[in-house]
């Protein structure tokens, strides 16, 4: 699977707020959709390679969705989410499921630590980002940008795409 490409963004080099405000205006999803930066590797790179990154894809009227992933860091140190965001989402939250009594249940964390020159995979029962209060629907074929925050400051805009389940 190709790795999806992504752009680091600091300081000076962060995108305005201003270019999801007019996405968050049209009223046709595939507008929002498209709204999306290119994701791209910036000149310096980022501390994080992802790939086979997807959205699971809901029906109409679902209030909440999954993101899967696999984070490889490409450091000599441990690197930190601590959070993500999307405009298809009033709330985007990090979380892992825990087993308590044979009974499974999604938690939300405050921080996924990718190892240095290790890998963090983001699946359907373990961790894993939730886009909550979807705005509209995510049906398989569109593509929602997502924005992975670093502690640090660092944030990785990518372009997931929307499938149905595994």
């Amino acid at each position: 699977m190709t790795p999806l490409r992504v752009e680091r963004m600091t300081g000076a080099g962060r995108r305005s707020g201003a270019s999801w405000v007019r996405c968050l205006a049209g009223p046709a999803l595939a507008s929002l959709l498209s709204c999306a930066p290119a994701a791209r590797e910036a000149a310096g790179g980022s501390p994080l390679k992802v790939s086979g990154a997807w959205v699971r894809a809901v029906p109409e009227g679902a209030a909440n969705a999954a993101a899967y992933m696999e984070l490889a860091n490409l450091t000599t140190r441990p690197v930190d989410l601590i959070g993500a965001s999307s405009p298809v989402a009033g709330a985007v939250e990090l979380h892992t499921v825990t087993e308590t009594a044979g009974r499974l249940a999604m938690r939300p964390v405050a921080r996924m630590t990718v190892p240095a020159r290790g890998r963090l995979i983001l699946q359907s029962g373990g961790p894993h980002v939730m886009l909550l209060g979807l705005r509209a629907p995510l049906p398989a074929g569109a593509h929602v940008p997502l924005a992975l925050v670093l502690a640090g400051g660092d944030t990785l805009w990518i372009r997931v795409p929307v499938r149905d389940g595994p």
